[in-house]
Parts: structure tokens; C-alpha cells; sequence
């Protein structure tokens, strides 16, 4: 119970090759000197090191640390499973505001288009009338 107290969210992965869990830890956003730092840990995948992201302010801390852990499991994400899908770890990068607003405004409104475009595809089979065989 000490440990759960630890974390704000815990998700835990299956690995295709090492047949035991792999467990993502996120820690509470606090202040460290001017900026704040969000603790992160991945187990199960080498070192149980709690390494750190920071931030401006807690909301981009945890922003941080997220993202942090996404480009750690890249790697790994071909052998990592979550709610029984090979290579789906509910991680991923956010769109990056270092560009400026502009930059990642396009970046939003690109996935935007190609979910819609996805989501087309899918609702047109799924309200096709199924063909009849001879």
C-alpha cells in the first residue's frame, strides 16, 4: 500500500518475449527549486531507476514525464501489449509546443484530418448493405 501511495497512475504492459509484466509509474508533480519535476519509473524493462521530467509548473511536468516514457518504450512498443494489442501501449508523444503555436496548430489540425478520413472509412463499411453470394 506504501508503494501505491508512491504513484498517481501505474499501467502495466505484457512483453511478448520476457513473458512477465512490464509496469509504467507516474509519481505526483511537485516543486523543485523555480521549475517542478514529476518522478517516472518504468519496471521490467532494465533499470527500476526513478528518473525525473520538469516543467514550468506541475500540469507541464507531468506533461513531460508522460512523454518521457513514450520515448523509452518506443523500442520496445513491438513486443509491448496493453488491453490484449501487440504494440498498443496507450503512450504516446503529445504534439510538441517548442516550434511556437503555428507549428503545433498544424500539427493538431493534420491529425485531425486523417482521424476523420479513418473514422469515414470505417462508418461507410460498417453501413454498406452486405452483398449477397451466389
Amino acid at each position: 500500500m506504501k508503494d501505491e501511495k508512491k504513484w498517481l497512475a501505474i499501467r502495466e504492459l505484457n512483453h511478448s518475449i520476457i513473458k512477465r509484466p512490464v509496469q509504467v509509474r507516474i509519481g505526483f508533480p511537485a516543486p523543485a527549486r523555480r521549475d517542478w519535476r514529476c518522478p517516472y519509473q518504468i519496471v521490467g524493462l532494465g533499470s527500476r531507476r526513478v528518473r525525473y521530467a520538469y516543467g514550468v509548473d506541475s500540469m507541464q511536468a507531468l506533461q513531460m514525464a508522460l512523454e518521457a516514457v513514450a520515448i523509452e518504450l518506443r523500442p520496445h512498443r513491438s513486443q509491448l501489449s496493453w488491453l490484449n494489442t501487440l504494440g498498443l501501449t496507450g503512450l504516446y508523444r503529445p504534439v510538441p509546443i517548442g516550434f511556437g503555436p503555428k507549428f503545433a496548430e498544424q500539427l493538431e489540425e493534420r491529425i485531425q484530418k486523417a482521424t476523420e478520413t479513418v473514422a469515414r472509412r470505417l462508418e461507410s463499411r460498417a453501413t454498406r448493405a452486405p452483398v449477397a453470394r451466389e
